[in-house]
């Protein structure tokens, strides 16, 4: 052979090794992206060698280290192992179709034998498996060897080579054998990459090449010295190669307030069979302190088993305004409701991601819907994905006062997926808001019946009289919230019935009272200093929530030590 068809051909070894490389990165990259998929219970996947973790919480050893290209871990954490999936990668551009004869397997099942030896001694409490992942194919004589089927000369003699080869026969070679997959014939590298677009695609909404580079360059430094004794990646370094942090996943939180008990309402059947039975999108209306934020948390008892109920808060305490909350936007609202469905293992999750608009979000959303209510639809027929839009009106205000364009009327224009149900509950007064589409079903939740009133007031006072229930269910307006606060104020029966007055009391007026009374204390307690308090409610009234100290004073002209 001449000089120059030799450096030609090593040349050609290099880019012949680069192709093995490359499959490796776009690979693992893609078992990483399952780091996002909660039902998957991984929580690590570590790159060239073992997980650093391993070490931490005992369960490491030191054999067949080089044989260990990808490790995945999962469990609920990292400290709190339940199985190990150790992997060597083999890739081959120019014997692709070649099977891989025992010769050829000889050191990656030295080395994963000498580890499972080594791993079998220890007490561990966690499950261990190993892998060989190659696009060729395996022997069909090794394949045989594996799943005890020597029936034949050449199958047998294979199987003493593997014995010789790993040391083990008898029960331990057939527990080893167990514990080993071959993952063969996987897709060339050239189909890699565009399977993980595609498979990056299904979380972040969009197909985005630039996720695709982020993820291969997230796994590329993995691999070097500087990640050697970091070399584990976590759900938080793939949420940021895909442009966001992990706590955006969930950003919109619920903050119902506690301790309120769910008075059971006559309605709620009625309610619950129209859910059930209903088409298309259905909203639920009444003035305020009518009780339904408590009937929202009441939905999931009334819907058919085995189904999946999931509350959008979108008063969240008055934080809803927040310019940091901003929960009305689509990028935020609809990826905290798809992620609590994930979370549950229902569908995909879904990553907010730079530049992906609106109705993208509306799309990957339904998408998600329409898993989720399959895989409900699999424990029982009739199991429902039920989504609930509680305050759906608030969140439209806060949308207008920033210009920008809330989620929920945008989702309540069309029909949610088969199989899926979704309901808002908004003011009366303020259904214009939702941009209805006629098709969309309304039903109006009344003030408490008498019934209901007693009920209510027997949680505090079990004693009360007919004279009694009918004194509180008059001067209360029948209206849930404003009882709740007469309840809370009274420590007896006694004293609750003379501060119901003699006029019934509306909710507005309740809260008027309300503020009165606690500027009244308030200016009281500051012995006189009415400007600075007055300025400070001024501010308070224009200023959206929520606000900081600092800035509140310097708007009121106040020292912060005043407030």
């Amino acid at each position: 052979m001449s000089p120059q068809k030799t450096e030609a051909s090593k040349a050609l070894l290099v880019r012949y090794r680069n192709d093995g490389d490359d499959f490796h990165i776009l690979w693992s990259a893609r078992r990483a992206l399952r780091l996002l998929d909660p039902a998957s219970g991984l929580v690590g996947v570590a790159i060239e060698g073992p997980s650093e973790a391993e070490l931490k919480n005992g369960a490491g050893v030191d054999a067949g280290l080089l044989v260990i290209d990808t490790a995945e871990y999962y469990g609920p954490s990292l400290q709190k192992l339940e199985r190990i999936v150790y992997f060597q990668l083999k890739y081959s551009t120019t014997a692709s179709t070649t099977p891989w004869p025992v010769s050829g397997l000889e050191a990656t099942l030295k080395g994963f034998s000498k580890r499972f030896k080594k791993l079998r001694a220890k007490k561990r409490t966690f499950d261990v498996r190993f892998a060989f992942v190659t696009n060729r194919p395996i022997s069909p004589t090794v394949i045989q060897a594996f799943q005890g089927k020597a029936n034949d000369k050449p199958t047998r003699d294979t199987l003493a080579k593997l014995n010789k080869i790993t040391g083990l026969t008898g029960a331990a070679f057939a527990d080893f054998s167990a514990c080993l997959d071959f993952h063969a014939e996987q897709e060339p590298r050239s189909q890699q990459e565009s399977k993980l677009q595609a498979e990056a695609a299904q979380f972040i909404g969009q197909a985005d090449s630039i996720s695709v580079m982020q993820m291969k360059s997230l796994i590329q430094r993995q691999t070097t010295s500087d990640a050697a004794k970091r070399n584990t990646i976590t759900l938080s370094q793939v949420a940021d190669a895909l442009g966001t942090l992990e706590e955006d996943l969930l950003p919109a939180p619920a903050r119902f307030e506690k301790g309120v008990k769910l008075i059971p309402r006559a309605q709620e059947a009625a309610i619950a069979r129209s859910i059930i039975g209903a088409t298309q999108p259905l909203v639920i209306h009444a003035g305020g302190g009518i009780g339904k934020s408590v009937l929202a948390q009441r939905l999931s008892a009334l819907m058919p088993p085995a189904s999946e109920v999931v509350i959008f808060d979108g008063f969240a305490s008055g934080g809803y305004r927040s310019a940091r909350d901003r929960r009305h936007l689509h990028r935020r609202g609809l990826i905290h409701i798809a992620n609590t469905l994930a979370s549950r293992g229902l569908c995909n999750i879904l990553i907010p991601t730079r530049g992906v608009g609106d109705d993208a979000y509306l799309q990957a959303f339904r998408n998600r819907l329409a898993q989720a209510s399959l895989a409900v639809r699999r424990r029982s027929a009739k199991a429902l994905v039920l989504i609930v839009l509680d305050a759906a009106d608030n969140s439209v205000m806060a949308a207008n006062e920033r210009g920008e364009k809330a989620f929920a009327p945008d989702l309540l224009q069309e029909p949610p997926p088969d199989g899926c149900r979704l309901v808002a509950l908004a003011r009366s007064h303020r259904l214009d808001l939702l941009r209805l589409e006629p098709g969309v079903i309304r039903l109006q939740l009344d003030s408490f019946s008498r019934d209901e009133s007693a009920a209510h007031l027997a949680q505090k006072f079990s004693s009360a009289d007919g004279a009694a229930i009918d004194r509180f269910h008059k001067f209360t307006d029948a209206n849930p919230r404003v009882q709740a606060n007469a309840l809370a104020n009274s420590a007896s029966l006694a004293a609750l019935l003379p501060s119901l007055g003699s006029s019934i009391r509306k909710v507005e007026k309740l809260i008027n009272d309300q503020l009165d009374a606690a500027l009244a204390k308030l200016k009281s307690d500051q012995h006189g200093d009415k400007q600075s308090i007055e300025a400070l409610c001024r501010c308070l009234a224009v200023l959206p929530p929520l606000i900081p100290l600092a800035t509140l004073a310097r708007a009121a002209g106040v020292r912060i030590e005043a407030e």
